[in-house]
């Protein structure tokens, strides 16, 4: 049986001699064309120190979740806490630490709706074109230092003339409606983005064994961002967004514990309007200079009014941002690159409560200085930032890091650094939820992690981190109160956060995560509450190759935590399964079915707040 393999070696030698005869004979030339190599984009150098986690508009949209919120479950370092069904707020944070400034939009901080509690239902997937996710301290050059992390969120900004619609429906009369125009002109390109969604039957807040009356939610939105170059080296861009939402609520009473709780009130109600605009300008002062300002406003005014709770609050935060980056070295053959970026902020804040008659304003102003370079594999960073508050004094913060690429496929990480915050506004003015004896909190943290790819299309990261908070601000339970927001004087947050993703086909892409924390009151050896000590997030999305179906699943699980910082009151383990198919009509058109926990699960994850069975939602995107 080994004459065949023979055979055909002779029959291409054969063929080989005669096209080279022939070829002689014609005196044809037969040339040899050189090697084509294609080398990869280089990330920036400071995408290569930090690496944080890039989501792009598919990576949002994969599911047709409504929410960024509901994208981000189960990522790693994330812990989330919603507040009921759709339309309802929910509690977030990374590496144990949450607060304003965690979460921005075009640069600007999304506001709280509550203290410790924000309202991301409201900003639907099809209004962000790409979100950054940073776990660790920020760079120094970043507006707002986020303790544990940071969610940088981007607003759609179409390349082309265009638009796209969206509609969806289902479960607790859920209708929600999406419709972005983009223009591209000789002026420039602006985007709008328009969205309104109805919960008509929105999903019961209380415990609905004596709670008959759902709790509806309602909310319009509309956001606009244009660029234009100005000139070959002068670029201005700017967004605005504006969001008025209203939901139904409940009130607080005495359950059978004895324990304050929600209860049944169709008369409860909360609604916030929110106003965002930044403007800034690029200028390119030399080959190697950039100098960007930006200046930006946002403010949010939310309204209460649930049985005793008669509350409103107001914020405005005004932002000034200039920042300055030279590129000192930038040799992409050698690998050799070192840049210095420098500036200063401003921040002016102001806050009323016209039900306790209180108004308060602070002001902080800061500079720094950052530098990276890389030499050959090795690469860094370091900076330093002053702060000076007012009303708190100066602080100096700093921020280091390291990478250094082993191999082609293998990168090692380190980090550390500082942070500080006060508290908003909303968690010192909300009546009853807030405390306005609040102190700012302080943090120093390290990283360690590896980015490994061991075969073609897996990538893993893995990241052990300590994290030491200082007045850590939080959210918690009490009892004899509901809910309310402290201090912890010192607490500890130290964990590991595995992430891996394989892609083994075209058509086949899955994935793994998985967090272990240990969220830790340091003064009493109980743990942080409203922190799961594991979560982990198991997804997978299947390609047809037949048929132009999309088929995706996930399952997110969430271990026990507590809702006291006495540890008496538990929030139970929970497992949430959600899946959804997808049906491309044409390249421009796709019809998709949705079901969001379809293990029914109704494990609160605050005290007395009801969580919504099964839901099965259906829609439709077009692209025009």
């Amino acid at each position: 049986m080994q004459f065949r393999p023979l055979l055909q070696h002779l029959c291409f030698v054969a063929m080989a001699v005669s096209i080279e005869t022939v070829g002689a004979k014609l005196a044809y030339a037969i040339e040899t064309l050189s090697e084509i190599t294609v080398t990869a984009p280089r990330k920036p150098l400071a995408d290569q120190i930090n690496s944080p986690q890039m989501l792009d508009e598919e990576d949002i949209s994969i599911a047709h979740e409504r929410s960024i919120a509901d994208v981000i479950q189960g990522f790693p370092g994330i812990s989330s806490s919603k507040v009921g069904g759709f339309g309802q707020i929910g509690a977030l944070n990374i590496r144990g630490a949450g607060g304003q400034g965690m979460v921005t939009l075009d640069g600007i901080p999304l506001l709280q709706s509550v203290p410790g509690f924000l309202n991301l239902d409201t900003l639907p997937t099809e209004a962000i074109q790409k979100a950054e996710i940073e776990r660790g301290p920020s760079s120094a050059y970043h507006s707002f230092q986020a303790l544990g992390g940071a969610i940088r969120l981007y607003t759609q900004d179409r390349q082309d003339t265009g638009g796209k619609l969206s509609v969806e429906g289902g479960s607790f009369g859920i209708l929600r409606e999406t419709l972005q125009s983009g223009v591209n002109g000789t002026l420039g390109r602006m985007t709008v983005t328009l969205s309104r969604a109805d919960a008509f039957d929105g999903a019961p807040l209380a415990n609905p064994a004596n709670n008959p009356e759902r709790d509806p939610s309602h909310f319009t939105q509309g956001i606009m961002r244009f660029s234009s170059d100005l000139t070959s080296r002068l670029l201005w861009q700017g967004s605005m967004l504006y969001r008025k939402s209203g939901a139904s609520t409940d009130k607080f009473g005495i359950d059978e514990q004895g324990r304050v709780a929600f209860q049944d009130d169709p008369n409860s109600a909360a609604s916030e309007e929110t106003w965002l605009a930044q403007n800034s300008l690029s200028y390119k002062v030399a080959s190697n200079w950039n100098t960007h300002l930006q200046l930006g406003f946002t403010q949010l005014a939310n309204s209460v009014n649930a049985g005793p709770l008669q509350n409103g609050v107001t914020s405005r935060l005004f932002l000034a941002n200039w920042s300055n980056t030279h590129t000192i070295i930038d040799n992409d053959k050698q690998k050799l690159q070192w840049h210095v970026t420098w500036g200063g902020q401003g921040r002016h804040e102001q806050g009323a409560s016209p039900t306790i008659g209180f108004s308060q304003e602070r002001t902080m102003a800061s500079g720094y200085i950052d530098t990276q370079a890389q030499h050959g594999n090795l690469s860094a960073e370091a900076g330093v930032r002053v702060e000076h508050f007012d009303q708190f004094g100066d602080h100096t913060l700093f921020k280091t890091a390291a990478a250094w690429q082993i191999t082609p496929n293998l990168t090692i990480r380190a980090s550390g650094g500082t942070g500080y915050r006060l508290p908003s506004f909303t968690e010192l003015l909300f009546l009853f939820f807030g405390n306005p004896q609040l102190k700012p909190e302080r943090s120093a943290s390290g990283n360690l992690g590896l980015e490994w790819y061991p075969v073609t299309g897996m990538k893993i990261t893995l990241n052990g981190y300590y994290h030491r908070y200082h007045d850590l601000i939080t959210p918690a339970y009490d009892p004899h109160r509901g809910a309310i927001s402290l201090n912890v004087a010192d607490a500890s947050v130290a964990g590991m956060e595995l992430e891996s993703q394989y892609a083994s086909t075209d058509s086949l892409d899955t994935g793994i995560s998985y967090t272990y924390a240990d969220n830790r009151d340091l003064n009493t050896d109980k743990n942080l509450p409203l922190r799961p000590q594991h979560t982990a997030r198991v997804w997978g999305q299947q390609k047809l190759t037949h048929l132009p179906i999309t088929l995706w699943a996930e399952t997110v699980i969430r271990s026990a935590t507590w809702n006291d910082v006495a540890n008496t009151i538990p929030v139970n383990g929970s497992v949430q399964v959600n899946a959804s198919i997808r049906y491309a009509l044409s390249n421009n058109a796709e019809i998709y079915l949705r079901g969001e926990n379809l293990l029914n699960n109704r494990t609160p994850q605050v005290y007395s707040i009801y969580m919504p069975g099964v839901a099965v939602y259906g829609g439709f995107r077009l692209d025009f």
